[in-house]
C-alpha cells in the first residue's frame, strides 16, 4: 500500500501549522485566496499552479531545495496514474482514481466501505455491518441487501482500468468481508507509518525528527474519522481507537513542541483539536501553555475558564491535576520566554507512586474457572468499548469466596492497570459497627492517590469532584469489597471509562445493575468438582487422591462453602499425619453436637467447622482468638494484640501464626491481622462464654493502649496542641515507643480507622472514658489530614460518652474538637457556640488551659468576623490566664493575636507594643513557629507605621525561619507583606517575585486567606507596572477568595485596589462602587487604616470625575484618620490627593503646602514617591 498525503497540499499545511499561521494569515502573506489555499491543502486541487506554490513557499520561508520538492510533486501530480486508487478516511470519506473522484452516493454503501477501509486487510463480520446499518432492528432481507451493496462497491472499485493500484472487496466464506488494498494508497496507513517512524526517531533521541514526523502525520487529518458518516460508523470501536491514536500523536507533538520552544506551531495544531475534544483536559492543558508561552496569557486563562465551565456543566466535576497545574503555571507566569523557568509538560502528571493496595492473594486458589473467564471477558469487552465505565458486581452468600475471587482476579490482571489498584473494605455487613460512609471511602482514595493533605478540599462534595478528576484518563482497578448496597457504591464510581470496578456484596446490587449498567456475577456454592480441586491444590493431589471418599465427605460436611473448606484444609495441612477419613469423622461428630446450628442456609453450617477447628487450638491461641473479637476496628497490629492479651509482642507472634495456619485469622498486610466477619461473630460468641472480668480487663487494656499511643503521637506531631490534662488519663504501664515525627504520623495513618471505630464502640458499649480520651488525642491529626467526615463522627461519639458519664472535662474537650471541625468548614456561628461551652465547662472542671484556649479561639473568630471589640475583650482574658499558668508559648500566640487585632483596628502604636512582647516571649520560649509568626506580624505593623527598613528586616528573618522549619503558611504570609514593602520602596522586580512566590505557596496550601493576600500583593505589582487588566483580574480573584473565606480585611484591600485601577482607567462608576463598598465594610468592621485608604480612593474617583469639593472632603477625612492611626504612608498619599483637589480649585499655593507635608513624610519613610512630589512642587511652587 502506498501513502496518501505526500502531496504539495499536505506539505504546505504542515509548514503553515509549524509556523503557527491560520489559512487566512498565510493567504494574505502569499497573495492567494483562502479558498485556493484550502483547496490545495485538502487535496481538492491536486495540481496547484507553480506560481501559487512559489508565493506560498516565500511566505513560509521554504528553502530552495524544499521548493524543488514541491514543484516536482506538482509535476508528478500532473502525470498522475489514473489507475491508482486513493482512499482517505482521516476526515470525510474520499475515494478517487488518480484525480478522478469515485462517487459513492448511497449512504449505506459509504458506511460499509468506510467500515472496511478502517480495517484494511482485516475481516469485518456481517454482524458488524448489520449493527452499523440497522442496529438491533435489521430487515428480514438484510443479507441480500448487504450482498447487493457490496456488489455495487466492487463495480465502483474496478472501473475497467485494469489498475495496478486498485482494491477489491473479498468475501470470506459466510463470515464477512475484507478490503484488500492491492496497491491502493490509504491515508490511515500513511498516518500509522509516520507515527511509527516518529516513535523510532524518539527512541534514537532524535527529537527534531520526531516532532517533524508527528507533525506530518497530523497534517493528514481533515477532521474526525469518517466525518459526516453515520453515528454507528463514527462511534465504532475501531474509529474511536483511530481517533485516540490521533490524540496520542497530537499530545506527543505538543510535548515536544513545548519542550523545544515551538509554541506557535503547537497552538495552531491544537486549536482545531480542542473543538473536536471539548472535554479533553490534557489537550487543553497543553494548548493553554502554548498560548501563554506565545504571549497570549489572557487567551489561555479564558480557555481554562471555558473548559472548567464545560466540565462542571456536562460532567459535574472540577478540572483535574493536569489542567489545574497548567492553569497555575499560566497564573504564576512560570513560562519559558517570560524569564521564569517554566516546568516541563511531563511534570503536569501527579508525581505520587501509583497505589498498590490489593490484599495478599490467596495461596492454592482453586475452582471458579467459569467466573474468572467471565471477568476476563468483561475486561476484554471494556477494552474494546472504552466509552463507558465497566463495573462487575459479584454477589453471593457469606463465606462463598467473593473477596477471595475478586482479589485473586485483581492480582491476575494488575499489569493491565499501570496507574494502580485501589482496594477498600466498605464494611457493609460488619457486625461491629456501621458500614463505611462513601465520603470516608473517597477520603481514603485521595490518600491512596497521593494527594497531600493540604490540597484536599474541605467539603465531601469537593473531595468527590477531586477524586473523579484524578481518575480521568488513568487506568486504575478499584476493588470495592463487602458493599452494603448500590447506594453505598454509587458515589464511589469514577467517571473515567479507563477504570474498571469490581464490587463484592451479599446484596445482589440490582440498583447498580439497572441504573449504572453493572454486570452481575452471582457466586454459588462450589461444585463437588471445584471442591475436590480446591482440596487437591491445598493438600496435594497425592493425598487427596488417596482418600477420595473422605474428600467428598469433607466437602459435604462443609456444605461446599469455600470458607469452611479453607479452615478444614488448613488443619489437614498442619497435621499431615492425620487421615482425611479421621478428620471427616471428627467433623461429623462436631456437627452432631452443634445440631442447633444446622439450618438450611449453608453459611450456618460453617459454625460446625469453626467449632471443630477452634477446639484444636492451643489454650493460649484459643484465648487470643476469643479476645481478638473485642477489637472494634477492621484489623489490628501486633502491638495492640499484645496489649489486648496482656503480654509481650514476642509471646503473641507465635499465637497469631497458629491462628493464621488454622485459617481462623488472616494476615492481609504484613503485621496486620483481620477476621472474616463470620469468624469474628463466632469468636465473640465464644468470648461471651468466658469470664466477664477477663473480657472487661482486656478491653480496658486495648483502649488504654489506643488512648496513650494516640496522645503520644500527637505530642510528637503537635507539641503545642492543648489536650486534656494528663490526670484525665489512666496510668499506662507499658507506653509505646514512637521514635519521632515519621513514626508517629505513620502510626496514626495506619490506625486512625481503628481509632474511630474504638471511639464509636466505646461510646456505646464502654469503656466510655476511652471515647473522649482517644477523640481528644486525635484532634490534631484529623485537622492536619482534613478528615472532616471522621472528625464529626469522633466528636459526636466522644461527646455522647462524656454526657452519659457526666464528665465535664470530656465535654469541654469534645466541644473544643467540634468547634475546630466547624472552623475548618468556616461555620463561624457554630464555632462560637461550642467555644462558649468550652469556656464554661472548663471553668467548672478547673481546667485553666481549656478555658484559656476557648477564650483565645473566640477572640480569633470574632476578629475574622469583624467584631473587633469583642475579639479584644476575649483575647485579653485569655492572655491573663496564660500568664497565670506560665505558658510562654500560648502567651506569645495570644500577644501576637492581640497585636494583629490592634493593627487592623488602626491602633498601630499599641499593636507594636503587643507584638514586641510576643517577639520577646517567643524568643524566650524557643518555639520557632511562634517566633516566625511574631516577626511577620511585627513586620506588617512596621510597614503600616512607615518603618519600612525595620519592617523588611523582621520579614526577612521571619522568612528565613519559616523556610528552615518548613512552615509554608508562614513563608507565604511573610512574602506577601515583603512584596508590599518592596513595592513601596521601588524594588518592583523583587516585589513581583515575592508576590508570585506567595501565591504559589498559598495555592499549594489551598489556604484561601493567604491566597487572597498574595493576589492583592500581586495585583498591586501589576498595577504599578502598567498591567492594569492583570491587576483587575488578581484583585477580583482576591476579592472572591476573601469573601469565600470570610476575611473582611483582605476583602476591603481588594475593593480599594479595584477602585484605584478603575480610576486610573477612567471607569469612574465602577471605581466609585468599589470604593464605597470598601468604605462601608471598613467602617462596619472598625478597620480604621482601611477606612482611610477607602476614603482616599473615593477622593481620587471624585477628582477624576470633577467633583472637586467632595474629593477634598474625603481626602481631608482620610488625613485625619491616618494621623490618628499612625499610618504615615496613607497620610502622605491622602495629602497628595488633597493637594490636587485644591490645585483644581484654583489654589496652587495651598496645594503646594500639602504636597510639602507629603514630601516630608515620603522622604522620611523612604519611598520614590518623594521624587514625584518634589517635581510637582518645582512645577507649581512660587519661585521654584
Amino acid at each position: 500500500m502506498q501513502p496518501v498525503g505526500s502531496t504539495p497540499g499536505g506539505l504546505i499545511r504542515h509548514r503553515r501549522l509549524h509556523a503557527g499561521l491560520s489559512q487566512q494569515e498565510l493567504a494574505d502573506l502569499a497573495g492567494v485566496s483562502v479558498r485556493s489555499l484550502r483547496d490545495i491543502e485538502t487535496g481538492h486541487v491536486s495540481r496547484p499552479r507553480a506560481s501559487s506554490l512559489r508565493r506560498l513557499a516565500t511566505a513560509l520561508d521554504v528553502t530552495d531545495d524544499e521548493l524543488s520538492v514541491l514543484l516536482e510533486a506538482v509535476q508528478a501530480g500532473g502525470r498522475a496514474d489514473p489507475r491508482t486508487l486513493h482512499i482517505a478516511v482521516l476526515g470525510p470519506l474520499l475515494v478517487r482514481y488518480g484525480d478522478e473522484p469515485v462517487e459513492i452516493r448511497s449512504p449505506m454503501q459509504r458506511q460499509i466501505f468506510g467500515l472496511l477501509a478502517l480495517q484494511p486487510g482485516q475481516r469485518v463480520s456481517r454482524e458488524e455491518i448489520v449493527d452499523v446499518l440497522w442496529g438491533d432492528r435489521p430487515p428480514k432481507t438484510y443479507l441480500n441487501l448487504i450482498q447487493g451493496h457490496v456488489a455495487a462497491l466492487r463495480r465502483l472499485l474496478r472501473p475497467g482500468r485494469g489498475g495496478r493500484g486498485s482494491a477489491s472487496i473479498a468475501t470470506l466464506e459466510h463470515s464477512g468481508y475484507t478490503l484488500a488494498p492491492e496497491g491502493a494508497r490509504l491515508d490511515l496507513v500513511h498516518f500509522d507509518d509516520l507515527v511509527q517512524g516518529a516513535r523510532a526517531a524518539r527512541s534514537r533521541e532524535n527529537l527534531v525528527g520526531t516532532q517533524e514526523l508527528f507533525g506530518r502525520a497530523l497534517c493528514l487529518w481533515r477532521g474526525p474519522v469518517l466525518a459526516g458518516a453515520g453515528p454507528w460508523v463514527r462511534h465504532h470501536p475501531v474509529a474511536v481507537a483511530i481517533d485516540r491514536r490521533r490524540m496520542d500523536a497530537a499530545l506527543a507533538f505538543a510535548d515536544l513542541g513545548l519542550e523545544g520552544g515551538n509554541h506557535r506551531s503547537v497552538a495552531a495544531q491544537l486549536q482545531g483539536l480542542v473543538a473536536a475534544e471539548p472535554l479533553h483536559e490534557g489537550l487543553h492543558a497543553r494548548l493553554m501553555l502554548a498560548m501563554a508561552r506565545d504571549g497570549d496569557q489572557a487567551g489561555a486563562l479564558r480557555l481554562f475558564a471555558d473548559v472548567r465551565r464545560r466540565l462542571a456543566d456536562e460532567l459535574g466535576i472540577e478540572p483535574g491535576h493536569e489542567l489545574r497545574a497548567a492553569h497555575l503555571q499560566v497564573l504564576r507566569q512560570r513560562l519559558p520566554g517570560l524569564g521564569s523557568g517554566g516546568e516541563d509538560v511531563a511534570q503536569l502528571a501527579p508525581s505520587a507512586e501509583p497505589p498498590r493496595q490489593l490484599p495478599l492473594d490467596a495461596r492454592g486458589f482453586g475452582g471458579r474457572l467459569s467466573e474468572l473467564a467471565r471477568l476476563d471477558a468483561l475486561l476484554a469487552t471494556a477494552a474494546e468499548h472504552p466509552s463507558a465505565l465497566t463495573v462487575a458486581a459479584l454477589s453471593g452468600t457469606a463465606g462463598v469466596g467473593k473477596t477471595t475471587l475478586a482479589v485473586h482476579w485483581a492480582h491476575r490482571v494488575r499489569d493491565r492497570f499501570p496507574d494502580g489498584q485501589i482496594y477498600v473494605n466498605l464494611r457493609g455487613f460488619d457486625a461491629t459497627g456501621p458500614a463505611m460512609e462513601p465520603a470516608e471511602a473517597i477520603r481514603s482514595f485521595l490518600d491512596a492517590l497521593g494527594v497531600p493533605p493540604e490540597r484536599i478540599p474541605e467539603t465531601s462534595e469537593a473531595q468527590k469532584g477531586l477524586y473523579r478528576s484524578l481518575l480521568t484518563g488513568r487506568r486504575i482497578l478499584l476493588v470495592l469489597d463487602n458493599a452494603r448496597d448500590a447506594e453505598q457504591v454509587r458515589p464511589l464510581l469514577p467517571g473515567a471509562p479507563t477504570c474498571f470496578v469490581v464490587v463484592t456484596s451479599r446484596d445482589q446490587l440490582s440498583g447498580l445493575v439497572a441504573i449504572e449498567g453493572a454486570y452481575p456475577l452471582t457466586l454459588d456454592l462450589l461444585s463437588a468438582a471445584e471442591g475436590r480441586e480446591l482440596l487437591a491444590r491445598r493438600l496435594g493431589a497425592e493425598r487427596a487422591d488417596a482418600e477420595p471418599g473422605a474428600v467428598d465427605e469433607l466437602i459435604a460436611q462443609c456444605s461446599r462453602l469455600p470458607l469452611a473448606l479453607a479452615i478444614v484444609t488448613a488443619r489437614a495441612v498442619t497435621n499431615p499425619r492425620f487421615s482425611l477419613a479421621a478428620m471427616a469423622d471428627e467433623l461429623r461428630e462436631a456437627g452432631n453436637r452443634l445440631d442447633a446450628f444446622s439450618g438450611g442456609d449453608p453459611a450456618t453450617h460453617v459454625r460446625t467447622v469453626f467449632s471443630w477447628s477452634y477446639r484444636t487450638l492451643s489454650g493460649e491461641a484459643a484465648r487470643l482468638f476469643r479476645l481478638l473479637s473485642i477489637n472494634p476496628g477492621p484489623d489490628i497490629g501486633v502491638g495492640a494484640v499484645a496489649r489486648l492479651a496482656g503480654t509481650s509482642e514476642t509471646r503473641v507472634r507465635p499465637l497469631l501464626a497458629e491462628l493464621c495456619r488454622a485459617n481462623l485469622l488472616t494476615e492481609h498486610v504484613v503485621g496486620r491481622f483481620a477476621f472474616h466477619d463470620l469468624l469474628r461473630l463466632y469468636a465473640a460468641e465464644r468470648n461471651r462464654e468466658e469470664d466477664d472480668d477477663e473480657r472487661t480487663a482486656a478491653a480496658q487494656r486495648l483502649y488504654d493502649h489506643y488512648a496513650h499511643t494516640t496522645r503520644a503521637a500527637s505530642r510528637l506531631l503537635y507539641p503545642n496542641l492543648i489536650m486534656l490534662p494528663q490526670r484525665a488519663l489512666p496510668a499506662d504501664p507499658a507506653p509505646v515507643a514512637l521514635d519521632g515525627h515519621a513514626s508517629a504520623l505513620a502510626w496514626l495513618d495506619v490506625e486512625h480507622v481503628n481509632l474511630v471505630a474504638a471511639i464509636t464502640h466505646a461510646a456505646e458499649h464502654g469503656p466510655r472514658p476511652a471515647a473522649w480520651l482517644i477523640a481528644d488525642g486525635l484532634r490534631g491529626y484529623l485537622a492536619r489530614r482534613r478528615h472532616s467526615v471522621h472528625w464529626f463522627t469522633v466528636a459526636e461519639a466522644g461527646m455522647s460518652a462524656a454526657l452519659a458519664e457526666g464528665d465535664l472535662l470530656g465535654q469541654a474537650a469534645l466541644h473544643l474538637s467540634t468547634a475546630h471541625a466547624h472552623n475548618n468548614l468556616a461555620h463561624d456561628h457554630e464555632v462560637i457556640g461550642h467555644l462558649r461551652q468550652v469556656v464554661e465547662l472548663a471553668d467548672k472542671a478547673g481546667w485553666a488551659e481549656g478555658r484559656a484556649v476557648g477564650l483565645g479561639n473566640i477572640g480569633s473568630v470574632y476578629s475574622d468576623l469583624g467584631r473587633l471589640e469583642d475579639a479584644h475583650v476575649n483575647l485579653l482574658r485569655a492572655l491573663g490566664l496564660w500568664e497565670q499558668i506560665g505558658a510562654a508559648h500560648s502567651s506569645a500566640i495570644t500577644l501576637n493575636n492581640l497585636g494583629n487585632l490592634d493593627r487592623v483596628r488602626g491602633r498601630l502604636r499599641e499593636a507594636t507594643g503587643y507584638l514586641g512582647r510576643a517577639l520577646e516571649t517567643s524568643r524566650q520560649s524557643g518555639v520557632r513557629t511562634g517566633l516566625s509568626s511574631a516577626l511577620e506580624s511585627l513586620g506588617q505593623a512596621c510597614h503600616d507605621l512607615g518603618r519600612l527598613t525595620v519592617g523588611a528586616e523582621h520579614l526577612r528573618e521571619a522568612l528565613r525561619l519559616a523556610r528552615r522549619i518548613g512552615d509554608n503558611a508562614g513563608e507565604a504570609k511573610a512574602l506577601s507583606t515583603l512584596s508590599r514593602i518592596d513595592l513601596d520602596v521601588g524594588r518592583l522586580s523583587e516585589a513581583l517575585d515575592a508576590a508570585r512566590s506567595a501565591l504559589r505557596l498559598s495555592e499549594e496550601l489551598m489556604h484561601r486567606q493567604k491566597e487572597s493576600a498574595a493576589c492583592n500583593a500581586l495585583a498591586a505589582c501589576c498595577h504599578r507596572l502598567g498591567r492594569h487588566q492583570d491587576a483587575i483580574a488578581y484583585f477580583s480573584r482576591a476579592l472572591r477568595l476573601a469573601q469565600e473565606a470570610g476575611v473582611r480585611y483582605e476583602e476591603t484591600e481588594a475593593l480599594i485596589g479595584l477602585s484605584t485601577v478603575h480610576t486610573h482607567l477612567g471607569a469612574h462608576p465602577k471605581a466609585a462602587a468599589h470604593a464605597r463598598d470598601a468604605l462601608a465594610l471598613a467602617q462596619k468592621a472598625g478597620f480604621r487604616v482601611r477606612e482611610g485608604q477607602a476614603l482616599t480612593a473615593l477622593a481620587e474617583v471624585c477628582l477624576g470625575r470633577g467633583d472637586i469639593d467632595e474629593a477634598a472632603d474625603h481626602a481631608t477625612h482620610a488625613i485625619r484618620l491616618h494621623r490618628e492611626t499612625g499610618h504615615r504612608l496613607g497620610e502622605a498619599r491622602a495629602l497628595m490627593v488633597l493637594g490636587h483637589a485644591l490645585l483644581r480649585r484654583g489654589g496652587p499655593g495651598v496645594a503646594v503646602e500639602h504636597w510639602r507635608e507629603a514630601l516630608t513624610l515620603f522622604a522620611d519613610i523612604g519611598t520614590p514617591e518623594a521624587d514625584r512630589v518634589h517635581a510637582l512642587i518645582g512645577e507649581y511652587g512660587p519661585g521654584e
